[in-house]
């Protein structure tokens, strides 16, 4: 397959950027995902058992990006995405199958599905303190919002909601870090 990619930036100021960039990406299926086999997994209490009619999904990926680097390993970005996926898989229910509270989950491919959202990364040394125990230290943070809503097959669901958000995708996600850099 033909992944092309694009990113394109604009330099406001030597310290300010805008950037807007797209790529076409792929997530194929996992070898559980696929397999025939059947399993159990203790977390779930669910025999799980793979398709191997399972189809690669696409990814469309668009970013835009303002980027401002108040002075040299410093850092403040603001961003948006937005993701279109076809075929994205997900897991199911199979209805009728296993006993005692057991259920039963396969994969399949839904028809569609889109992610967008926020994100807010900053890096910042913290040199500029003059604490001298702290000079070679800095603070890195990013935190994101996201949406995600995916189009299921009314095949696979039964009468449940035909539209909720991924299987697996949090509505927000958060990272800090601290970072030694002594040249």
């Amino acid at each position: 397959r033909i992944l092309p990619s694009i990113n394109l930036a604009y330099n406001i100021s030597d310290r300010l950027l805008i950037r807007g960039a797209y790529g076409k990406t792929l997530n194929r299926p996992e070898f559980r995902e696929i397999s025939p086999t059947y399993f159990y997994d203790f977390l779930f209490n669910s025999i799980n058992v793979g398709n191997n009619e399972l189809r690669t999904a696409s990814v469309d990926n668009f970013d835009l990006r303002c980027e401002f680097y108040p002075r040299p390993g410093e850092n403040i970005t603001i961003g948006t995405f937005y993701k279109k996926f076809i075929d994205p898989i997900e897991m199911y229910f199979i209805p009728g199958v296993g006993s005692g509270g057991t259920r039963s989950i396969t994969w399949g491919n839904a028809a569609q599905a889109v992610n967008y959202g926020i994100e807010l990364e900053i890096r910042k040394k913290l040199d500029s303190l003059n604490v001298p125990v702290i000079k070679n230290l800095g603070i890195v943070a990013n935190g994101a919002w996201i949406r995600s809503v995916i189009d299921l097959d009314s095949a696979n669901v039964g009468n449940s909601n035909q539209q909720r958000p991924m299987m697996g995708q949090s509505p927000w996600i958060i990272n800090a870090g601290l970072f030694y850099q002594n040249d």
